[in-house]
């Protein structure tokens, strides 16, 4: 066995000139590809993890409905009685 501190420069130029090949064109499209999808697949996993969804979400916003004229609208969360858009009357929200 031949320890590489013993080794001239010209002796590890040749050592390593046997062992270190370019790489081949369809050898780095390939290479390129699998980075390319290792990417993609470790960027879904992370959406997955911190959960972005892309569905609907909830405004918060109450729903009423007047007990005068049946029309139905919406109001801030924080209200707890709101006018009817429609006639003018208070409303309570809706329970469901």
């Amino acid at each position: 066995m031949v320890f590489i501190g013993t080794l001239t420069r010209y002796q590890l130029q040749i050592l390593l000139s046997d062992h270190v090949d370019s790489m081949q064109p369809t050898e780095i499209v390939i290479a390129f590809l699998l980075l390319l999808l290792g990417g993609w697949a470790g960027l879904a996993f992370y959406a997955r993890q911190q959960d972005f969804g892309f569905g609907p979400t909830s405004s918060g916003d109450k729903v009423f409905r007047c007990v005068e004229c049946d029309y139905v609208y919406t109001d801030d969360e924080d209200v707890e009685r709101s006018l009817c858009p429609e006639c003018g009357r208070m409303n309570s929200p809706v329970q469901f």
